[in-house]
């Protein structure tokens, strides 16, 4: 068929617009929309024989044709089972009418021939509406096939070669799981044969855009490898051309000037021509496709440049994916690093095995076969001698380097002079490293360690590398900040703890060498001290005894002024601490140098019992291995001797009142000031406990909150049983106190109140913590006001613990009672339980503090003995009374009497608190 004249322009037009693309398939979806009208379609399909010739199989399908793509095939041989093969055998079109759903519709198979007289290469059929019967259809069709027959003939040598089957092995290569080099290498491979070169490459764009890189070549000819050179962008005519054009770019003379500076390299190496043909991805251009002709000159005709052109679009789409896969399992394996340290940060029970964990993900996630993590107390190490870290450690000390930020070193061997990681240059770069990146662990402006990998090449860190390291060096601080959170708060408790028993027993000894005995072994029990002893001052006072000593014999009775023979002397006589972390280096006197060598003790501390100015005694902790001696230990033992200090002192004391028991008024006075003492020690005590007790309350509050991180389960319980030890710790370090200004308060604090309010009040807290099925509460209040003057709080407390003390000592389904009524110029305040009830020979004894029916630590209820004696202090500070006595036919009532308030009341009721009415 011959295309009219007059049609033959906007034919052409439009098939040169519609191959700009190069990709049959696509230029078939474009011819297949134009061809078509509203409600019309139009399907077109390219026929192509199989490699046998044994029948014809449709390859592309657009439309209605597009699910038989691939699948559909005709016979070749017989007679003709349709029209496409009858077209394939005469070289003539065909035309058929068939039924569609809607109308009648025409299918037009045009035969593709190499030349007019060649052999058959394929068909491409076009169905749908009559429309296709027109001449301008037919024409834009004709082109179309004319097209097609030229593009498959490319590379045919005259006869319809196997091109369709190198387009189907290189589609099906781009879409096989296989690596990108060797995919790249196959796909040059193909292209060098496809189009009769005589070599080829492919270069791929660098990541700072400035050069592409070659990584794939064909080189049959035996010129020089050209894998891994690098072609500049900048300066180089025919890439600029390719990066703004993004089309295939011949170049039949490698003297061409568009060649710029890269035509004599080309030239050097004999290639004559060759033929670059962009990789283009969107808007950008990835890379390039080369293919040279060695020896001779070569023009790429146009049918080859737009075969290479579908060629480079499905190697561009092959590389994209392939980076994209890449970039993915890169994002991938980053995020895994992070989800695991995230994951197994929140239990964290082993610091050093998190830290293993994580630096062999991120060895393996960032592709560095040297790393290390170090914290206080900890390191990790891959990859390194230890001779290699000792010199790295070793140069970082002496430069004195601080890592606030991440340092990433591309190349130690071209480090500039001015970086700040010049002093370790030499050391870094001898060992074999190349290339390194450092991060700091925890807060940037307060690190507790860092992180660091390392490459035995140069190398650029991406942000995304160095962001992945930072995120594992903040959570691995998170770590160890708590978990020092969790170490300081337990060795806060253990504090509280040892200075609770060691005030307890020394406030129950009575006996100077009972009281000592007991005390030391609390504190070498909880210290895990091997040895302690204390000396105390002898009657003359010119020498200290041995008082007590547990796990070893030392000197019995040293003189003060020989301090150049034992420490003791020498402590007990400047009254200065000694702190000794390593024994063997200390310069011992020979005396005391004899006893830690036959003892074979590491770790010492010697303390001075001072008590208002005046030394006592000397306390000495000993144990046998290395300990360090830090501020919080010594603040500790420093504690503990004075504590010692006040009870020895308060023991010399209740002696020498026992010595002059004949003498009343002697006596008097002793135990006087024993009792001082005691108090006062008993507020000592209070207020040591006090502070540390709310410093760790606190904590355990933000822990629990999760304020400071999460918890896991077994960090959760731990943390809820120390907050019940300390509340009930608080709870006695308050009755001491409460207790104490009871007895030493005025009338400050005294106010006209309603005690029948603070009674209802009570109870109603009582009542809201009561388990019904265990207990009743009984109230018996009058209606109206019971005025009297005192301090609201102190009786609040008082009621409260003596209604307290009546459910603690009810048995289950036992009923506890409160009365209140106004006697003869009195208050009776009446509670009644039904419990075990108190033996009458200890009625006279309860109230004291500290006193228990049952003591010792079998006892069947807790507690320290204090909370009657502050009910009694607080009665007697209100000027009151307090009675226990047996109730029948069991329990327990307590009377509590208070003064009656004698002034009239203005108001039978609480003020209402609008002023308005």
């Amino acid at each position: 068929m011959e295309i009219p004249p007059t049609i033959r322009d906007p034919l052409l037009e439009w098939v040169d617009c519609l191959l700009r693309s190069a990709d049959p398939e696509e230029v078939l979806r474009e011819a297949a929309a134009a061809l078509g009208s509203p409600g019309h379609a139009v399907a077109l399909g390219l026929w192509l024989p199989d490699s046998e010739g044994t029948c014809l199989r449709l390859v592309i399908g657009t439309g209605a044709l597009a699910a038989a793509a691939g699948i559909l095939e005709r016979p070749l041989s017989g007679e003709p089972s349709c029209g496409a093969v009858w077209s394939y055998h005469s070289g003539r079109p065909s035309i058929e009418t068939f039924d569609a759903p809607a109308m009648p519709a025409v299918r037009l198979n045009l035969p593709l021939r190499a030349r007019e007289d060649g052999e058959p290469i394929g068909v491409l059929t076009a169905e749908g509406s009559p429309a296709l019967r027109t001449a301008e259809a037919q024409q834009r069709l004709l082109l179309l096939a004319r097209w097609l027959a030229g593009l498959l003939s490319v590379g045919a040598s005259g006869s319809a070669g196997p091109l369709m089957a190198r387009l189907n092995r290189l589609a099906l290569m781009v879409n096989e799981e296989m690596a990108l080099e060797p995919l790249l290498h196959h796909i040059v491979r193909e292209l060098v044969e496809l189009l009769r070169g005589d070599r080829g490459a492919i270069a791929l764009m660098a990541e700072g855009g400035d050069h592409l890189v070659v990584v794939a070549e064909h080189n049959p000819a035996g010129t020089p490898s050209g894998l891994g050179v690098r072609i500049p962008i900048a300066g180089n005519p025919s890439m600029e051309w390719i990066l703004r054009e993004r089309r295939p770019l011949a170049i039949p003379d490698v003297r061409d000037a568009i060649l710029g500076p890269v035509g004599p390299a080309l030239e050097a190496l004999g290639i004559r021509s060759l033929l670059i043909i962009p990789l283009v991805v969107g808007e950008r251009v990835i890379g390039t496709i080369g293919v040279d002709s060695v020896g001779r000159p070569r023009v790429f005709t146009e049918a080859e440049q737009h075969l290479a052109q579908v060629v480079a679009a499905q190697v561009a789409g092959a590389v994209e994916r392939a980076r994209l896969l890449a970039e993915a399992q890169r994002r991938a394996a980053h995020l895994e690093v992070l989800h695991t340290v995230l994951r197994e940060a929140t239990a964290a029970p082993d610091l050093n095995a998190l830290m293993e964990r994580a630096l062999t993900q991120l060895r393996a996630a960032l592709k560095a076969p040297m790393g290390a993590i170090w914290l206080p107390g900890h390191a990790v190490v891959h990859g390194l001698s230890m001779e290699t870290r000792r010199q790295i450690t070793e140069a970082v000390r002496t430069a004195g380097l601080v890592f606030q930020g991440p340092i990433a070193v591309n190349d130690w061997h071209a480090l500039p002079m001015d970086h700040p990681m010049q002093p370790l240059q030499p050391v870094i770069a001898g060992v074999g490293i190349r290339a390194s990146v450092t991060v700091p662990i925890g807060r940037a402006e307060a690190p507790l360690g860092g992180l660091s990998l390392a490459v035995p090449e140069p190398r650029v860190w991406g942000p995304e590398e160095i962001a992945l390291m930072e995120a594992v060096g903040r959570e691995l601080g998170a770590v160890m900040e708590r978990l020092q959170l969790l170490e300081r708060l337990r060795a806060q408790t253990e504090r509280l703890h040892i200075l609770y028993q060691t005030a307890r027993a020394l406030a129950h000894g009575e006996e100077v060498f009972e009281l000592l005995e007991q005390a030391l072994g609390e504190i070498r029990a909880h210290l895990e001290a091997d040895a302690v002893s204390v000396y105390g001052r002898d009657a003359a006072g010119s020498g200290l005894r041995l008082m007590v000593t547990q796990g070893f014999s030392p000197i019995p009775r040293v003189e003060l002024g020989e301090a150049a023979r034992t420490i003791t002397g020498r402590v007990g006589a400047t009254g200065e601490a000694l702190w000794v972390e390593d024994c063997t280096a200390y310069p011992y006197p020979p005396e005391t140098r004899a006893i830690i060598e036959r003892e074979g003790f590491r770790t010492h501390a010697a303390l001075p019992l001072r008590h208002q100015g005046e030394i006592l005694g000397v306390l000495h902790v000993l144990w046998r291995r290395p300990r360090a001696l830090d501020p919080e230990i010594r603040d500790l033992l420093q504690s503990l001797a004075d504590l010692l200090a006040t009870g020895i002192h308060r023991a010399q004391l209740l002696e020498r009142a026992r010595q002059e028991a004949a003498e009343r008024a002697a006596l008097n006075r002793a135990l006087g000031e024993a009792l001082r003492l005691r108090e006062e020690m008993i507020q000592n005590v209070s207020h040591e406990l006090r502070t540390p007790l709310t410093v760790a309350m606190g904590y355990l509050e933000l822990l629990a909150e999760g304020v400071l991180g999460p918890l896991n389960a077994a960090q959760r319980e731990a943390v809820e049983v120390s907050r019940g030890r300390l509340q009930e710790l608080h709870r006695y370090v308050e009755l001491l106190l409460t207790m104490q200004m009871a007895r030493a308060a005025g009338e400050g604090r005294r106010q006209p109140l309603d005690l029948a309010d603070l009674v209802r009040e009570a109870a109603r807290r009582l009542q809201a913590r009561l388990d019904p099925a265990r207990h009743s509460l009984q109230v018996e209040v009058p209606k109206e006001p019971v005025w009297m003057v005192g301090d609201p709080e102190e009786l609040a407390c008082a009621i409260g613990e003596v209604l307290d003390n009546a459910v603690k000592f009810s048995p289950a389904g036992g009923r506890i009672g409160i009365a209140l009524a106004v006697g003869e110029g009195e208050i009776l305040l009446r509670v009644w339980d039904e419990g075990i009830g108190i033996p009458p020979e200890h009625l006279p004894r309860v109230g004291e503090p500290f006193y228990q029916v049952e003591g010792g630590t079998t006892r069947r209820f807790s507690g320290m003995g204090i909370g009657l004696a502050a009910v009694r202090a607080i009665l007697e500070a209100h000027g009151g009374a307090f009675h226990i006595r047996p109730r029948s036919p069991r329990g327990t009532e307590v009377l509590l009497r208070l003064p009656l308030h004698r002034d009239p009341e203005p108001q039978t009721s609480p003020p209402d608190p609008d002023p308005r009415g």
